[in-house]
């Protein structure tokens, strides 16, 4: 495994030495497969029209995928429920939660059973801590897409949010069977553990993130710090950077990492010890001026 290190734009730092915010959460794995286009297109042109829609939305070109699927629908609002799916999609990615809210709901309304869709609902009332609205959605994508580990790792978040550890161990559990490669539900499963003070389930879980790659075991902690760290989520973060630096404590980017993980939990104390290692470590790293700021920082 190579190390993964897929920290955000300023993911290292921000301003004055701050950590950058991360991604919204609950955006983990892929969403289910898109459902299909309703046959035939009744617009004159609108099957290019969607199709060039589509492409642009994969190609990340929201805005213009955007305005593509709003024309295409004022012509034909019922025709293809998909298109809504497409624009939901579109619109999440940029940020218009509200308008991607509706959009998929519309699809719903169309084609109930839409393959994503509830997905996606569950995603944007997590991001807004509407928990248990989220699990509702993920239960329901669950019926319709019970194959998808990210689902069920979603679903698991949401359970976690509310205080349902039971149900939330039980999500994650099945993210598991359908990827035993997915690390990171086993790192949730023993972050739940930890606060259920059962060491040994959290123990257990640790050895299994450590079985999947044990030669990289200390980057498999990383990546799934630096993952957690990406989505805001500093507790987990934190949880994975210690064990990456259990395993291997020279890696002075973990310390690096952790020491802003620790920065996102309020945690200043334990953030200047480990910018402090970091620099120990690796004196002549290109960001240690930056480094050295935020101790300076901490240190007031």
């Amino acid at each position: 495994m190579q190390e993964e290190r897929k920290l955000k734009e300023g993911g290292a730092a921000g301003a004055a030495g701050a950590p950058a915010a991360g991604a919204p959460a609950a955006t983990a794995g892929a969403a289910p497969a898109a459902p299909a286009a309703a046959d035939p297109v009744r617009v004159p042109g609108g099957a290019e029209s969607l199709k060039k829609a589509k492409e642009l939305t994969d190609a990340g070109r929201h805005a213009e995928a955007i305005e593509l699927y709003r024309g295409f629908l004022a012509k034909d609002p019922t025709g293809n429920p998909a298109a809504y799916y497409y624009l939901g999609k579109s619109l999440f990615e940029s940020g218009d939660d509200g308008g991607a809210e509706q959009a998929f709901k519309k699809g719903l309304e169309l084609q109930a059973g839409m393959k994503g869709a509830h997905f996606y609902l569950g995603n944007i009332y997590l991001k807004e801590d509407r928990a248990a609205e989220a699990a509702a959605e993920y239960e329901k994508e669950a019926e319709i897409s019970p194959d998808l580990d990210a689902v069920f790792f979603n679903l698991g978040q949401a359970y976690d949010k509310t205080g349902d550890e039971d149900k939330a161990l039980a999500a994650f559990e099945k993210a598991v069977t359908i990827n035993p490669q997915k690390s990171e539900a086993l790192m949730q499963m023993a972050s739940i553990y930890e606060k259920k003070k059962d060491t040994a389930k959290a123990e257990e879980m640790y050895q299994k993130v450590i079985a999947i790659d044990p030669k990289n075991a200390s980057i498999s902690f990383f990546n799934i710090g630096a993952h957690a760290r990406n989505e805001n989520r500093n507790k987990e973060a934190v949880q994975a950077f210690r064990k990456a630096i259990e395993i291997d404590p020279t890696y002075a980017v973990a310390h690096r990492e952790l020491g802003y993980a620790l920065m996102g939990t309020q945690d200043f104390a334990g953030a200047l010890k480990q910018f402090q290692e970091y620099i120990r470590l690796n004196p002549r790293a290109p960001d240690a001026k930056q480094i050295q700021d935020t101790i300076a920082l901490l240190k007031q």
